[in-house]
């Protein structure tokens, strides 16, 4: 009951200052009534707004819909009611961020799912070309990832530095997603504009448990960027000695089975 009375203070004393614009009032950030309730998942205060004639298009200061803070927020009731009511589902707010990306970037299942479910479009990138998928990777939001490339995501969509959905997972050190990636038959070996794959951007990065699964997913320890350099030189130039000894140690393996004992 307090948080009720602090939301209607905030209104009162943010958006109510003229009566008559009480319904569309906004903030100096450009907020309005029904973005906050649809953030606090106030179904019946969303439905009421609505009704009063409140516009369910207004963007904030930074482009955002009240259907993109419903998503952010996971509030998947809020979602159906605003779709349900004419919230366009795939618009994208000045970064280029969708309800979609914004529900998948902060693991919000539930709201994927019903956004998908109204036909959000599931490789709708941002301004950097980063896909829902994408998005969900490099948080670390396995279900989701899952749940997105079940549902058809392309995971061979690259973005502005030609990265992959494993690069992203890698660049984190989510090692339980990257598996799940490459059990979904996403490639290790994908190459990035500058040449390197998730392998030599894991050696870099020092991430050993991430390392050894995509070795264990066939990563080519071979492979050079173009500055001729392989996983292994990258993890002796950036002092991430527990990359290179298990480098040295998969080598090595590959060695003798090639040659034989």
């Amino acid at each position: 009951m307090k948080n009720f009375f602090c939301m209607l203070l905030y209104l009162f004393t943010k958006c109510f200052s003229q009566e008559d614009l009480a319904v569309n009032g906004a903030d100096s950030d450009g907020v309005t009534p029904l973005m906050v309730f649809s953030l606090k998942g106030r179904v019946d205060a969303v439905l009421e707004f609505l009704h009063r004639g409140a516009d369910i298009h207004a963007r904030d200061n930074y482009g955002w819909t009240a259907l993109m803070w419903a998503a952010e927020y996971g509030k998947e009731n809020v979602c159906r009611v605003l779709i349900e009511r004419g919230a366009q589902v795939s618009d994208s707010g000045k970064q280029g961020k969708t309800p979609l990306i914004w529900a998948a970037l902060n693991g919000h299942l539930s709201t994927v799912a019903i956004l998908l479910e109204f036909g959000a479009k599931i490789d709708q990138v941002d301004q950097k070309g980063l896909t829902p998928l994408m998005w969900s990777c490099l948080k670390g939001h396995t279900d989701v990832a899952c749940y997105l490339i079940d549902h058809g995501a392309d995971t061979s969509l690259l973005d502005y530095k030609g990265w992959s959905c494993l690069f992203w997972a890698v660049e984190y050190g989510q090692t339980e997603t990257a598996i799940k990636l490459m059990e979904k038959n996403v490639s290790p070996n994908s190459r990035a504009k500058d040449g390197i794959t998730p392998l030599i951007r894991c050696a870099q990065n020092g991430y050993a448990e991430t390392l050894i699964a995509l070795i264990e997913f066939d990563a080519d320890l071979s492979i050079r960027d173009k500055r001729n350099k392989s996983a292994f030189t990258y993890a002796i130039e950036y002092n991430n000695p527990d990359c290179a000894r298990i480098l040295q140690m998969f080598k090595d393996i590959q060695k003798y089975q090639t040659v034989g004992f």
